[in-house]
């Protein structure tokens, strides 16, 4: 993620953010109530309430490609899935859709990760 800025009304909830992470990673993101973890976290998810309220600015780029992110179907397309904190359903997709959002893709993670004991229990 590059030079990620999102602003709501006057507030600017993110202002020129970086973030880079390899593939295989794991990263925990930690603040304060209020400092923008969950936008930050929206706006790589395609969350439509990120378009929904002015969209934001910077790039999202995987290896090194710019990625256009405007959905969970496109985020999911490049193996990204979002744990909510509090069940909610995405508007938009079916509720078919909203269960399997990235579950294969996960399973595969996980065993890739931590291996096949885990991937099974996960199941």
């Amino acid at each position: 993620m590059k030079n990620i800025s999102k602003k709501f009304g006057n507030h600017a909830a993110l202002d020129n953010i970086n973030l880079s992470i390899s593939s295989g990673e794991i990263h925990g993101l930690a603040g304060a109530n209020g400092s923008g973890k969950s936008t930050l976290l929206n706006i790589l998810f395609g969350n439509p309430m990120i378009r929904n309220t002015g969209g934001y600015s910077g790039e999202i780029l995987i290896h090194g490609k710019k990625a256009n992110i405007h959905s969970p179907k496109i985020s999911s397309e490049y193996g990204i899935g979002m744990i909510h904190q509090e069940f909610a359903l995405i508007p938009a997709m079916s509720v078919y859709e909203n269960i399997t959002l990235s579950k294969e893709k996960t399973y595969l993670l996980t065993e890739k990760i931590f291996g096949r004991t885990f991937s099974l229990i996960d199941k």
